[in-house]
C-alpha cells in the first residue's frame, strides 16, 4: 500500500498537514522530498490579469460592428456571441 501524505517538520517530529489512518506500531518506510518554498512574484499577482486580457484579444477587433443586429436580436448575430 502506497500513501502520500503533506507534513512539517517541527525540529523533531513529522506533523501531517491533515490526519492519517495508519496501524500503530508498524515499521514504515518513508521517502521525503522537499518543496522549495518559492518567493511570490509581482507577475504572480497580475496572473488573473493576464488571462483575461488574453480572452479579450481573441476577440472581435471591433465589437461594435456587431451593436446593432446585437440590439435587434438578430439570429445570425446571436449565435456569434
Amino acid at each position: 500500500m502506497v500513501i502520500t501524505l503533506r507534513a512539517r517538520f517541527d525540529g523533531k517530529v513529522l506533523i501531517p498537514e491533515q490526519p492519517v489512518s495508519l496501524p500503530t506500531d508498524q515499521p514504515l518506510e518513508i521517502a521525503i522530498h522537499l518543496h522549495e518554498a518559492q518567493e511570490a512574484t509581482a507577475d504572480d499577482a497580475y496572473a488573473p490579469l493576464y488571462q483575461l486580457v488574453g480572452l479579450v484579444e481573441q476577440g472581435p477587433e471591433d465589437a461594435s460592428v456587431y451593436h446593432e443586429g446585437m440590439v435587434r436580436g438578430d439570429s445570425a448575430i446571436s449565435a456569434v456571441r
